[in-house]
């Protein structure tokens, strides 16, 4: 489940853009069956969170700054085992910030 807004600001900020965005999931299991042994791998309920600033400099350019995983949780986004690979669990992205310009001819 996720949420996200942008809000466009206004008077002489009218060129900025704010935003944000929560990502919530509910625990994650995988009931694991091998041929000796049957265990449940679990992970809880997680949030993360992003944020976002943009500015359109003129009609022709746009910049944005983007921050993921602004608190920089841990997390899974799969969990698993297999008796060929072992684990096969995924860690979601750690923190990350990306900057875009964007030119519109």
């Amino acid at each position: 489940r996720g949420s996200d807004t942008v809000y466009r600001l206004q008077g002489a900020l009218e060129k900025m853009r704010v935003g944000g965005n929560v990502y919530w999931q509910s625990r994650l299991y995988n009931d694991i069956a091998l041929t000796d042994a049957s265990y449940r791998l679990e992970q809880g309920s997680y949030a993360v969170a992003d944020l976002m600033a943009g500015y359109q400099v003129n009609k022709h350019l746009d910049l944005q700054l983007n921050a993921n995983n602004i608190f920089d949780r841990t997390y899974y986004t799969a969990i698993g085992a297999s008796s060929v690979w072992g684990s096969t669990d995924v860690y979601g992205n750690p923190r990350s910030y990306a900057l875009t310009a964007k030119y519109s001819f």
